[in-house]
């Protein structure tokens, strides 16, 4: 999995947009619903096979969101030490994100891509990523558009194609259910343009998109098996996730 969009609306608000693929087999995630750790809520739909997520926003300020892969395809292993979920809500649980990640242990997890947004001032967006044996931590321009494909599950030229449009797109209308609908509707001329068909195996469940701005984020959840759709707000505290 995944398709995952982020759309700046102002310097301290956006928009992020994430189609879930995943295979067949496995149980549709819950709705999004608030969990409490500790002084902490987290504001995310739960994976109900192993109960951590890939999307969601906490109260300190910090929206994520994963896809599975690095920079190329890699050869799964039988088993794996934690779940890329399970670290997920690691990181939500701490104020300072960027530290937890230089100094977290990734060894048995696998690699993954992590899309980092906070919000002070101003908006921080960075991307990391675990190749299974590096680290990489970039900060990207929080007021430009970005969109990111999986590699485990998108070619390269599929996923510069995808790119490619959707910057088109958003150029003429970026507003939140325009984003939304792209994600859900593709175009007339690819209307599977933002979902996984490659693959019988494998589908694009859902959508949840998470618009935030410096006090709350709205999270909303579309089950693209049955179209039942949910939405659920978090506040942020004032503490500030460094």
């Amino acid at each position: 999995m995944c398709t995952v969009s982020y759309v700046p609306h102002a310097v301290d608000s956006f928009c992020l947009t994430s189609s879930r693929d995943e295979m067949l087999v496995r149980k549709p995630a819950s709705d999004p619903d608030l969990y409490e750790f500790g002084t902490t809520q987290i504001l995310f739909p739960k994976d109900q096979e192993k109960g951590g997520t890939w999307v969601g926003s906490s109260s300190l300020k910090t929206t994520l969101c994963l896809l599975n892969g690095a920079f190329e395809n890699h050869e799964p292993c039988d088993s794996y030490r934690m779940s890329r979920g399970q670290l997920v809500l690691d990181v939500f649980k701490t104020q300072n994100v960027l530290s937890l990640l230089r100094e977290y242990n990734f060894d048995g997890i696998a690699p993954f891509t992590l899309i980092i947004i906070r919000i002070k001032d101003s908006i921080r967006l960075h991307e990391f990523r675990w190749d299974g044996s590096t680290t990489h931590l970039i900060e990207l321009d929080g007021q430009d558009t970005h969109i990111w494909s999986s590699c485990t599950l998108y070619s390269k030229e599929d996923a510069r194609k995808k790119e490619h449009i959707f910057q088109e797109k958003v150029t003429y209308d970026n507003s939140f259910q325009s984003v939304f609908n792209l994600h859900e509707n593709g175009i007339p001329e690819n209307p599977n343009l933002m979902r996984y068909t490659q693959n019988p195996a494998y589908k694009t469940k859902s959508i949840t998109q998470i618009v935030g701005n410096k006090e709350s984020a709205v999270v909303k959840h579309k089950h693209l098996d049955g179209n039942k759709v949910s939405e659920k707000v978090i506040f942020y505290d004032t503490i500030y996730a460094e």
